[in-house]
């Protein structure tokens, strides 16, 4: 995964990109297929967020599913950002691995990462 606050995010397969998500698009490969909404998002064990340009990787023995979503501003209902999360699903939980948040470009506190530890480690 690489994260840069002030452009992107990309999860790779370390060769090509299996999803992208910038402050107004948000992209998924066709390589990925389609899964059924989680009913429950379990974020705990996630790290400090990080607000600098990085690069790390990931590892688990199954399968990832990833997830994007616009962030809308809740008076005008504009779009004014993305997010994005790396996890691994069980049952109808989603355990985040990753979660990257791409919002109000130009505001150097607004755009983070966070990352598990236990599956992430930094330089990729």
């Amino acid at each position: 995964m690489s994260f840069d606050p002030k452009r992107q995010v990309v999860v790779s397969d370390g060769r090509r990109a299996l999803a992208s998500a910038s402050f107004a698009t948000r992209t998924i490969s066709s390589r990925c297929r389609r899964a059924a909404e989680p009913k429950a998002f379990v974020d705990g064990g996630l790290g400090p967020e990080i607000r600098a340009k990085i690069t790390f990787r990931c590892m688990t023995t199954q399968p990832i599913r990833i997830h994007v979503n616009p962030i809308r501003n809740r008076d005008s209902n504009r779009i004014v950002g993305s997010a994005l999360d790396v996890g691994l699903a069980a049952g109808k939980r989603f355990r985040t691995i990753v979660a990257a948040v791409l919002k109000n470009k130009g505001d150097p506190a607004a755009s983070s990462v966070y990352r598990a530890a236990t599956y992430c480690k930094l330089g990729a």
